[in-house]
């Protein structure tokens, strides 16, 4: 499948690197203001993002916290020289990575095909599990939204692993306690308790769970499509 690069970046890069880009045989859509960018983000969907730090519009981290929030595709950010800092910063507003000015279009496109396969390489990876904007990494026992790390406790990882690995199956709380929780010293009632802590750290809305529904007379149901997006629930 074609990649679909969105290139938010100052009107002097525009031609020089969508020509570049589409030399790779990606599809890229150009805009030269963040507003014109921000709307692209809520139309369509990319696979990458390149945000040029000094484009006009908005003040630079404010953008691309702006644009990390409105897609799940890695970002790319291009900028003069940064201080330490700065780049640290952005990293964690949600850049996966730097390139500094100067830089030849070729090599940004290089860069942009390889961090494409990388995200591709991730996706395969039968550990890892995506749903809306998270990445679960059962192997290293780590959940990420948009690149930064959820803190979870172990006892409440493994209980959003075993859910998440058994999608859109009702699982008892009985089973749960079972199969996650293997304690004496741990009744059924924590089942509940771990499923409530999750909910208010994943859900946008933990009284109204996406994720992990209450499925009554039956347990606790992990909603995820096929493609990592939840599905709608009747």
């Amino acid at each position: 499948m074609q990649a679909h690069i969105l290139s938010i970046v100052d009107p002097s890069l525009a031609e020089p690197l969508t020509a570049a880009l589409r030399g790779e045989g990606m599809k890229v859509t150009t805009c030269t203001t963040a507003d014109a960018g921000l709307m692209k983000l809520v139309e369509s969907t990319f696979n990458l993002v390149i945000l040029d730090y000094h484009v006009h519009g908005s003040s630079s981290l404010d953008l691309l916290r702006g644009v990390c929030s409105a897609t799940s595709a890695p970002v790319m950010v291009v900028s003069e020289s940064m201080g330490e800092e700065d780049m640290v910063r952005g990293l964690d507003a949600g850049a996966a990575c730097f390139i500094t000015k100067p830089f030849s279009p070729r090599v940004m496109a290089a860069g942009a095909r390889a961090l494409l396969r990388c995200v591709d390489g991730q996706q395969e990876d039968s550990s890892c599990i995506l749903f809306g904007e998270y990445s679960l990494d059962i192997e290293a026992g780590l959940l990420k939204l948009r690149g930064r790390r959820v803190p979870l406790s172990p006892r409440e990882f493994e209980v959003l692993a075993y859910l998440a690995t058994h999608p859109n199956q009702a699982m008892s709380p009985d089973l749960i306690h079972s199969d996650v929780l293997k304690s004496p010293h741990c009744d059924i009632s924590a089942v509940s308790v771990y499923v409530q802590r999750l909910r208010k750290k994943i859900e946008k809305d933990h009284s109204s769970p996406e994720y992990i529904k209450t499925v009554h007379g039956s347990g606790y149901k992990f909603i995820m499509e096929t493609n990592g997006r939840p599905l709608p629930v009747n």
